[in-house]
């Protein structure tokens, strides 16, 4: 699922910026959800997932066994966050803030996508 929205961001990526901000924002939060299923942490009860604010800090405290550094772990955590306030923003608030922030979104999906994929063995490699 991660890299499925990974491929959509990236056709969207030059004609509808908007909507690619959010496939790459969905795309990390998959697969940051996949790798925290993955060491065994559960979604509380009655979801299917994390809330989206605590999710950055979720994968500091559950993936120390897949990534001992605390440094490499709280990088992470703040790509996703930071996907997520310009998610929220391209959604909700406004397009001007987007269009500034869009190769660094590429690339932290991108990034968080790759450690996903380097972590998780069925996971596929993005195309």
């Amino acid at each position: 699922m991660a890299t499925d929205s990974l491929v959509a961001a990236n056709r969207l990526y030059a004609a509808q910026s908007r909507s690619s901000v959010s496939r790459y924002y969905y795309a990390s939060y998959q697969g940051v959800s996949a790798l925290l299923l993955y060491v065994g942490a559960t979604p509380p009860e009655g979801r299917e997932a994390w809330a989206h604010e605590l999710t950055p800090d979720l994968l500091v405290e559950h993936l120390r066994t897949v990534i001992p550094r605390t440094g490499r772990r709280q990088d992470l955590a703040n790509r996703l966050r930071r996907l997520y306030k310009v998610r929220v923003s391209a959604d909700y608030i406004s397009a001007d803030d987007v269009e500034g922030s869009l190769e660094s979104v590429r690339k932290d999906a991108h990034f968080l996508i790759k450690v996903m994929q380097d972590i998780l063995p069925e996971m596929p490699e993005n195309k």
